[in-house]
């Protein structure tokens, strides 16, 4: 079995436990669900949007970057508004 760690903001932490606990789900187990649902879907099983501009990973949008038509921010591409 594989080991993940990772570090979250105290706060956050704390309010993703307090929901999990209301819906009988450990941390662990909420976060393999996660996993199971990128691999089975092949994506994130949620919308990403920064201000209302679609997010996308950068290593699917390297020609679009490249072109101008999207620019790179923190290891996503974001598409430019009005395109």
């Amino acid at each position: 079995m594989a080991h993940i760690q990772l570090r979250i903001n105290y706060e956050d932490k704390q309010a993703a436990q307090a929901v999990l606990d209301s819906l009988g789900l450990t941390m662990s187990g909420a976060i393999k669900l996660f996993l199971k649902q990128v691999v089975r879907e092949q994506a994130l099983p949620f919308s990403v949007s920064v201000g209302g501009n679609t997010v996308k990973s950068v290593s699917q949008n390297k020609p679009a970057v490249s072109e101008n038509k999207m620019k790179e921010w923190s290891g996503f591409a974001v598409k430019k508004i009005g395109e």
